[in-house]
């Protein structure tokens, strides 16, 4: 007997077609959502440790150089900054409480949580250096650079919270602005 003529092959060829369920196209609408989310996720880790890495560096080399100097050394009276230095560092320290306030704006609760782990990463480097900018004796190349590397991590914080909500988004395909 060929497997064709099986009186079982015959009565599953005569057997309807299943139809899809009605909820296929959007339940795999989410899917993809979800997917591509954690696909942008698994792209901002490594520049997530990137970043970490380099504030573990500049940990190290300011910690390295406290240690390493020597008592006898003659101290340098602290550099009074110029104007210019001046105004680079409130304009700094104006962009960070600009990001701090919206910042504020985006809640925690609409992060997934790969983005939320990259978050509080981000969170746990800007407390160390804002610890080494409570620190009296910082000079002032020091802070420049601290404020420029608080600064940065707090645009990728607000650009991981951006791309997170645009993420949260319904995808209607319809535009938001209409014409």
């Amino acid at each position: 007997m060929h497997p064709e003529d099986h009186p079982l092959a015959a009565a599953l060829r005569g057997l309807p077609l299943p139809t899809p369920p009605r909820d296929g196209w959007p339940r795999l609408a989410a899917d993809l959502t979800r997917h591509r989310r954690r696909q942008r996720a698994r792209r901002l880790l490594p520049l997530a440790a990137a970043a970490a890495t380099g504030l573990f560096a500049l940990l190290l080399a300011l910690d390295t150089q406290r240690h390493v100097a020597d008592p006898a050394a003659v101290i340098e009276p602290p550099r009074v900054a110029s104007a210019g230095e001046t105004a680079a560092l409130d304009a700094l320290i104006a962009e960070s409480a600009r990001l701090e306030t919206l910042l504020g704006w985006i809640e925690a609760d609409e992060l997934d949580a790969q983005t939320l782990a990259i978050d509080i990463e981000l969170t746990e480097q800007l407390g160390w250096i804002d610890r080494l900018l409570a620190e009296p004796d910082a000079r002032p190349a020091t802070l420049d650079v601290l404020w420029q590397e608080r600064v940065y991590l707090l645009r990728q914080r607000y650009a991981l919270g951006q791309q997170a909500l645009l993420t949260s988004l319904p995808s209607t395909g319809d535009s938001l602005v209409s014409l």
